[in-house]
């Protein structure tokens, strides 16, 4: 490196100076080097912060898309009963309010049910399985809210003509009327009710594969019901009388 010997540089601040030739190159360049500042500093930690945070990115969303995605399983969902539950306002009797009940069987099978606390049951209102809730109260009307203790036959098992089963068609019905008044339920005058069907059903069966002749509770399905609501106004003139 070639170095003038007409100039002459001080080091260190401490006054001495000596001619550039007596200075080696490496002594030179920190002669010559300027301080950094604290802004240059700031800069420069910023700079790398920002590199190392830009790494630190990519590096977490090339671990999260190569991550493997671990499906939960999905409850078990019970199968519901293809039964749907309609009411609708009957005739107006004195003293009472009919409503009229239809099963209908949505599958394309034959389906046979145990009437038992069912809509279909004769003790169906006075169960609580068909209820009168006031639309100003939102109380329900009050019932007998019998328990029925029933037995199974001795074979364990019901038959297809069983006086409490009932086979719907594919696509048929099984209608009812229900009436609705004391001492099963107490309807109030000039009150005015929403009418719902609400319960369990006790065995279902479908005969999807062949005719079954014999129905055992083991095999049968069971699930909840609920109907449409319907609003029945009881008149002023009789009690339990419709409009």
């Amino acid at each position: 490196m070639i170095w003038e010997g007409s100039y002459r540089q001080k080091l260190d601040g401490e006054g001495l100076e000596l001619p550039c030739d007596h200075l080696s190159p490496s002594m030179g360049f920190l002669a010559s080097r300027e301080r950094p500042t604290p802004r240059r500093i700031l800069l420069i930690a910023t700079g790398i912060l920002g590199v190392l945070f830009t790494v630190g990115c990519i590096r977490y969303l090339e671990l999260s898309s190569s991550a493997r995605v671990v499906k939960m399983p999905e409850p078990y969902a019970a199968p519901t009963v293809p039964i749907q539950v309609t009411l609708s306002q009957s005739s107006a009797n004195v003293g009472t309010a009919t409503v009229h009940v239809i099963l209908t069987n949505l599958t394309p099978h034959p389906i046979s049910l145990l009437r038992w606390s069912s809509p279909l049951d004769n003790r169906a209102i006075a169960m609580g399985a068909v209820r009168f809730i006031s639309t100003e109260t939102n109380k329900t009307a009050p019932y007998l809210n019998i328990k029925i203790n029933r037995k199974l036959p001795e074979s364990g098992y019901f038959s297809v003509e069983d006086e409490w089963i009932t086979t719907i068609p594919p696509g048929g019905t099984a209608q009812k009327e229900l009436k609705a008044g004391e001492p099963e339920v107490a309807l109030k005058k000039g009150e005015k009710y929403r009418v719902i069907a609400q319960g369990r059903w006790m065995g279902v069966w479908r005969q999807e594969n062949e005719e079954l002749s014999t129905l055992k509770l083991d095999d049968a399905m069971t699930g909840d019901f609920e109907s449409n609501e319907i609003e029945i106004e009881i008149p002023l003139g009789a009690e339990g009388e419709l409009k």
